[in-house]
């Protein structure tokens, strides 16, 4: 029955499994595993090979035109994270210092 509907539907299966990527190696072997053929194989990744290409150089290209300002803004959430880290760790320490005391002295 599960090869039944890998015959039906393994092409969709592939043409969206190849792009997550816990799953992309598990999806070809059972593509592999349920002895899809190799022609409609290639194709079906070749497609879906041609989507993610497309969408990797387009993010390519529309982020090196902005590669100052996403470097500013990766540099601005750096500065913030360490911030909040240094805030939460501050208030952690002060917060364990005052438990420390409270139980010492009842």
């Amino acid at each position: 029955m599960l090869q039944e509907k890998f015959n039906k539907r393994g092409g969709l299966v592939l043409l969206f499994g190849r792009h997550f990527v816990g799953l992309r190696a598990q999806i070809l072997l059972t593509a592999g595993v349920m002895r899809m053929s190799s022609l409609k194989f290639l194709l079906v990744d070749a497609i879906s090979a041609l989507f993610t290409i497309a969408f990797m150089v387009g993010a390519g290209y529309i982020g090196g035109n902005s590669f100052q300002i996403i470097r500013k803004d990766i540099t601005r959430v750096e500065h913030m994270a360490f911030f909040l880290l240094v805030t939460f760790l501050a208030l952690f320490l002060l917060l364990r210092y005052w438990r420390s005391r409270y139980k010492t002295h009842r």
